[in-house]
């Protein structure tokens, strides 16, 4: 499917007349299923899977042999299955490419809009939307800024009310109101920012927020009283307690109006995971630097590194140590730190060397570059620390269901008119969903993948019942 060698564990023939190719997922097939002996550890070639005792027959009809792979890990674990089988060696073409790159990005802008999340980016990571076309790219305010930069002490503009603030067309949410004034030079607020949630019967709800300024300074922390009873505090992650939330009468829609009383369009906001934390303020806003996604993991992509190890690695500070729980004030902060270490150091501090890439960025290469459609389980929102995060690019789709047969149907689709970004990922819940989506994806894509999740949820269910 690219210009490239073969992955190592498979030799394909004549690969130029393949065009389109369907990969399916499905945990939970073991050789007993199939009623065949288990394989060797060592064993490495194709064997028969011909048996009358196979309670899958539909995959002999399909196939005749089955091929043992190895899992990938090291002394201590093993890999994710599906991030290792998404991703392939980094060419010599692309290790060059890439060394070229970091090597000019040791002089580029050290100004935080440097940092700032894409459009792009935004929508992936599946933020609130806005309810009005941003007037600029993060990088035409970032020329502006080197060109025409505006004294501080022209920056402060009048404060828009509370009700230009609730434009947003989702009831309950909030946006950040475009500026009336659209100098793009103008100076740029830096706050970090992070939430607590608990469990409650309607979801999880903000049960605190906190705001701390580019110094690191406190300038808001409120516990919040949740629309619902909380039937789980999380206290080992939130810091929550029942005692902490005792007597507290404030409610999301306060934290809102304060917070449109700190931030507007000449703020950006800082921090971890930054989608979770507007999601749980239910607030739109267009200028973000999240430090999950401008700090590495040092197994590369898909995975995604969190606050606690980049702190420990980068700045030296240990953190979310107390058996209390997370301290929302010490996580902005750190985020701060965090952003602050990287305008210091340059854009390629804290990253790795790495020699993978996803096999979606290898086809979107290709001389004839490939359209990608990955259907699997789930939340959209969950992608962002999975193969997702960090796979996906111009060339790609991305859809998430809940059930098989979705995501069939929907691979078959995608096979077959309009033309999509090269890689998408769906979402879903039911097996028959996922179907649906692989089935719908066939049509205008080149390669689909799909994760169908049903046989292995069976398994893990008998297991436990026994």
């Amino acid at each position: 499917m690219a210009d490239e060698r073969n992955q190592e564990w498979m030799l394909v023939k004549n690969k130029s007349s393949i065009k389109k190719a369907v990969v399916l997922m499905i945990p939970g097939i073991t050789h007993e299923s199939l009623g065949v002996e288990r394989p060797k550890p060592t064993s490495i070639l194709p064997f028969s899977i011909e048996s009358q005792s196979s309670k899958l027959p539909i995959f002999q009809s399909l196939f005749s042999h089955a091929c043992p792979t190895k899992a990938g890990g090291d002394r201590l674990r093993m890999f994710s299955c599906m991030s290792v089988f998404l991703t392939c060696q980094l060419s010599q073409w692309a290790k060059v490419k890439r060394d070229e790159e970091r090597k000019q990005k040791k002089h580029s802008s050290l100004d935080p809009t440097t940092f700032l999340l894409s459009s792009e980016l935004i929508s992936e990571h599946d933020y609130i939307p806005l309810n009005y076309d941003i007037p600029v790219s993060a990088a035409d305010r970032q020329l502006a800024r080197m060109k025409e930069p505006l004294p501080e002490r022209d920056r402060a503009l009048d404060k828009l009310p509370f009700e230009s603030w609730t434009a947003h067309s989702k009831p309950g949410f909030i946006q950040t109101p475009p500026s009336p004034d659209h100098s793009l030079g103008r100076p740029l607020r830096i706050l970090g920012v992070d939430c607590e949630m608990c469990t409650t019967a309607a979801g999880r709800e903000l049960t605190r927020c906190t705001i701390v300024d580019q110094d690191g300074k406190l300038v808001y922390d409120q516990l919040v009283k949740p629309e619902f009873p909380i039937t789980d505090y999380l206290t080992r992650f939130s810091g929550i307690t029942a005692e902490k939330l005792e007597g507290v009468e404030t409610r999301l829609i306060d934290v809102q109006k304060k917070i449109s009383e700190i931030v507007d369009f000449d703020t950006v906001l800082v921090g971890h995971s930054v989608d979770c934390d507007l999601r749980a303020l239910k607030m739109a806003h267009p200028w973000v630097i999240d430090t999950s996604s401008i700090y590495q993991h040092p197994r590369g992509s898909p995975m995604k590194p969190s606050l606690k190890w980049l702190s420990s690695k980068w700045l030296g500070k240990e953190i979310q140590n107390s058996k209390l729980g997370h301290d929302s004030e010490e996580d902005a902060r750190t985020a701060i730190e965090l952003l602050r270490k990287k305008m210091e150091k340059g854009q390629g501090f804290g990253e790795f060397t790495t020699d993978q890439e996803s096999i979606f960025e290898r086809m979107s290469r290709a001389s004839e570059p490939k359209r990608a459609a990955v259907i699997d389980y789930g939340h959209v929102e969950g992608r962002t620390n999975g193969v997702a995060g960090r796979t996906t690019s111009k060339s790609s789709l991305s859809l998430v269901y809940n059930s098989d047969r979705e995501v069939c149907r929907k691979v078959c689709f995608f096979f077959s008119g309009v033309k999509p970004p090269l890689l998408k990922l769906l979402c879903f819940f039911m097996s028959e969903q996922v179907m649906n989506g692989i089935i719908s994806s066939l049509n205008d894509h080149d390669f689909v993948f799909g994760r169908l999740m049903e046989l292995s949820h069976a398994v893990e269910c008998k297991i436990l019942s026994v």
